[in-house]
């Protein structure tokens, strides 16, 4: 039984001569079974075999045909698209036009009027990279992706669209490399790229060619240069869509080596392929395929040119605007920020509660964010990420709605710091939960579309399950995940999509900064005080447990007896803390908060004898009180008619 995956037969360029190219079986190629397994990358061979001339000067027989005809080839497609050789043909057709087909083993003639097939090897008008491989069909063997022997893998789905913007951008390759060997050129894309026009490290071949012209550094007859401008317009009008190719430095002045050879790649979209060809010019003046394939890691090692497409040309003007000022975040500055954080917006410090607790109408900060890996949401040759997130409350109510320009992949997979100022969480408002929708957007201008939330995250923010929440962003993007934060939640704790990781912060609110005592600015009052002693003593901030009027307050009249603090408006706390008198300490006692109409008990406390009682407390419903009081209903065993609070602290 056969084992392994499914292989498929490739060849490779053997010479060219002349605008010839020869193509054929090497000490790779296996005609019989296949010889490259189809879970791999390689452009697919087509011909055109229309008749045309054979060229003077070659010798032709069964092994050295003419294919009566010219090759181009696609870019590099994974060979289990290749599901048969009509599907095969098809990719020809839609990416080169009507009577491109693929290439075949026996596609080579010769004899008389070339009408005998002959097979091998084979010349075919054309200009193909040294040392590229191809996929190739043969009809009368078991060798091709769709009937030779093994299993199928898994495959990502490749669109006609996508082959066909890719083969464009790699038929630039070619003349690029050749034009880029004149220096004043190659300067003046680094002059481009330096610029930034859109925020990324990139330049529009259309102003780099406008800009040669103008300045008279190239030849504009030369072929290669005739060549770059024809490619170029094609891609203006591509199936009725207009693309604009550039040129896109990785790590363009940021620790990238410039080599003395250009290394150039094309636009990959496809996220398995981590490492591509990358292509440079021979020695003898040729282009070639780099011995090794590039990496990201080589990228940001060394200057790498990405053949690309532009994702901003064609927004408005507007919209153009607001993303360029975004692009001109400089990100070193945002670094220097880490230990002592500041609102970028208003230049303020951002003091987050020490604690970690929230309290209502709190600030409420998105303070950084990661993305680890951010090759799971686009490939290193599309450039930087342009990540987004909308923040959405109680009813889908939007809270922010924020895009934070383009980011360079390796910023971002640190912890970026954005100390983004939200909201203040009025918990009416906003409800108790807040869930964060992420995204990475591409090109396409701003539209409402559907954040795509869960019946689980719908029914925390009070919606019908099948509610459809929708917001303003890209429609050309990449989902980064949705996550939720809990008012109850500690800003201490990470949050994440798997995909991209956040903190947030809590300034203030209505419990103050979460470490801040909120008896202190609050008015004492209590139900009788014996001579000498005073209720401003329990909140005057002295947590000395010394037995005396000069630090208590005690009840004048038989227990039970209170003690209470008026915040004026409501507040939310979480926690009291009760110093007493050394020797008298507070036996049973009850915490009790007024709920606007009635006294309700949250704390109960009998038979105490510690002189520091500190207790966490669950407001009713969670909802702030203005008043909170301590219902004392006897003091120590040995005076149970007198109870000592020497101070009474609120957080």
């Amino acid at each position: 039984e056969p084992t392994g995956l499914r292989t498929g037969m490739t060849w490779t360029v053997l010479g060219q001569q002349n605008g010839y190219v020869h193509v054929g079986a090497d000490g790779q190629t296996n005609a019989y079974s296949g010889d490259t397994t189809i879970d791999q990358f390689l452009p697919i061979l087509c011909v055109l075999a229309d008749g045309r001339t054979a060229p003077g000067g070659f010798s032709f027989d069964y092994y050295n045909g003419w294919a009566r005809g010219a090759v181009r080839a696609t870019a590099a497609v994974q060979g289990t698209v290749l599901t048969s050789q009509a599907q095969g043909d098809s990719i020809c057709a839609t990416t080169f036009g009507a009577g491109w087909r693929m290439a075949e083993f026996h596609d080579g003639r010769y004899g008389l009027d070339f009408s005998w097939t002959g097979g091998w090897s084979w010349w075919a008008e054309g200009n193909l990279v040294s040392g590229s491989r191809f996929w190739m069909a043969i009809n009368d063997q078991p060798a091709n992706p769709w009937n030779s022997a093994g299993d199928i893998p898994p495959s990502n789905p490749t669109s006609s669209e996508d082959i066909l913007l890719k083969t464009r951008l790699q038929e630039l390759v070619q003349p690029m490399l050749a034009v880029a060997q004149n220096p004043q050129f190659r300067d003046l894309v680094f002059t481009g790229v330096a610029r930034r026009f859109d925020g990324d490290d990139n330049v529009l071949l259309t102003d780099v060619i406008a800009e040669a012209e103008q300045t008279q550094i190239v030849d504009t007859g030369s072929a290669a240069w005739q060549s770059l401008k024809a490619k170029v317009a094609q891609l203006q009008n591509m199936n009725g869509q207009t693309y604009y190719p550039q040129i896109y430095i990785p790590n363009f002045g940021d620790g990238a080596v410039r080599d003395p050879e250009i290394t150039l790649v094309v636009l990959e979209t496809d996220l398995s392929r981590t490492q591509l060809p990358a292509y440079q010019i021979s020695p003898s003046g040729d282009v070639q395929i780099k011995a090794e394939p590039v990496d990201e890691a080589y990228a940001e090692a060394h200057e790498v040119w990405v053949m690309s497409v532009n994702e901003r040309v064609g927004l408005s003007s507007s919209d153009f605007a607001t993303v360029r000022a975004l692009d001109s975040i400089d990100t070193t500055a945002r670094k220097q920020h880490v230990d002592k954080p500041v609102d970028y917006e208003t230049g303020e410090d951002i003091i987050c509660n020490p604690t970690g607790l929230r309290n209502n109408m709190g600030r409420e900060y998105l303070m950084r964010f990661v993305v680890p890996n951010p090759s799971s949401v686009e490939h290193w040759t599309a450039g930087k990420l342009e990540p987004r997130v909308i923040i959405v409350g109680k009813g889908g109510a939007e809270v922010k709605n924020a895009y934070f320009g383009k980011i360079k992949r390796k910023d971002v997979k640190n912890w970026y710091y954005t100390n983004l100022f939200l909201t203040t969480w009025d918990r009416a408002v906003w409800g108790d939960s807040m869930v964060y929708k992420w995204v990475e957007e591409d090109h396409g201008p701003n539209i409402q579309l559907s954040l795509g939330l869960s019946n689980f995250q719908n029914s925390l923010l009070g919606l019908p399950f099948n509610a459809n929440v929708t917001a303003t962003f890209a429609s050309g993007h990449d989902d980064m995940g949705s996550g939720v934060v809990t008012f109850s939640d500690s800003t201490y704790q990470d949050y994440g999509t798997g995909v991209v990781n956040w903190t947030t912060c809590s300034v203030g609110g209505d419990g103050g900064t979460g470490n801040s005592n909120l008896a202190l600015s609050a008015i004492v009052a209590a139900s009788s005080t014996y001579s000498g002693y005073s209720p401003a003593r329990a909140n005057d901030g002295s947590q000395s447990t010394n037995l005396g009027g000069a630090y208590s307050w005690a009840n004048a009249a038989y227990p039970p007896q209170w003690i209470q603090l008026d915040f004026g408006t409501p507040k939310t706390f979480s926690k009291v803390v009760i110093y007493t008198s050394a020797g008298y300490p507070i036996r049973d006692f009850d915490i009790e908060v007024w709920n606007g109409s009635n006294w309700v008990t949250v704390d109960s406390v009998p038979n105490n004898t510690s002189l520091v009682i500190t207790r966490n407390i669950t407001l009713p419903g969670g909802n702030p009180v203005r008043l909170v009081r301590i219902w004392a209903r006897s003091g120590p065993t040995h005076q149970p008619g007198y109870v000592r609070v020497n101070e009474f602290e609120v957080y």
